[in-house]
């Protein structure tokens, strides 16, 4: 009954491209939380887990509708967004990681982290525009924020507006000298 080995070991199998195996220990660990009584115990990482195997195994719809109902069951709740919003960039889902990430910031609007990862979702999806502003945004909030220099100097590139691309890569280049990302996009 040791919830947190049997997610681990669950997490191997994924790892290692056993999703039935995965879907096998948590339906276990489902059963487990039952007969517990009602113990929540790490769900986020089950069904995040259980979402990541039905992708592996090519099955993105159902993966979808697992996210969506356990989101519907607690939809203000922004750890369980996130995860989920994580779950579907890391199996590649730009499209609906970027509609969770709309959805956590009409609940944090602010949240400098989130507006990266926005911004880092349009870039995936081509809509350089929108990445700018969302880093913009951020560069409102933080001035001083390199991550967010640095996402807008890619957005800017890749949306070919090679001067403003240049200079912010030039002021990350004074703040990091020896960070090789940065020459890679000059060299660009």
């Amino acid at each position: 009954n040791d919830l947190g080995s049997r997610l681990w070991l669950a997490q191997l199998n994924l790892n290692l491209k056993f999703p039935d195996q995965t879907l096998n220990l948590a339906r276990e660990i489902r059963e487990v939380l039952k007969s517990a009584g009602g113990q929540t115990t790490n769900f986020t990482d089950l069904f995040t887990l259980e979402a990541s195997a039905y992708f592996a195994k090519n099955e993105p719809a159902t993966a979808s509708a697992l996210i969506e109902s356990t989101l519907a069951k607690d939809p203000g709740n922004i750890q369980l967004l996130a995860a989920a919003c994580r779950t579907y960039s890391d199996n590649g889902q730009y499209t609906n990681a970027l509609a969770l990430t709309q959805r956590i910031l009409r609940l944090a609007p602010d949240d400098p982290n989130t507006l990266i990862n926005q911004g880092c979702f349009q870039v995936q999806l081509g809509a350089f525009v929108d990445a700018v502003a969302s880093f913009n945004q951020v560069l409102t909030l933080e001035t001083n924020n390199p991550t967010a220099l640095f996402y807008r100097a890619v957005a800017l590139l890749r949306g070919d507006q090679l001067e403003p691309a240049l200079k912010d890569y030039e002021s990350l280049q004074r703040q990091f000298p020896k960070a090789h990302q940065i020459y890679y996009g000059l060299g660009e």
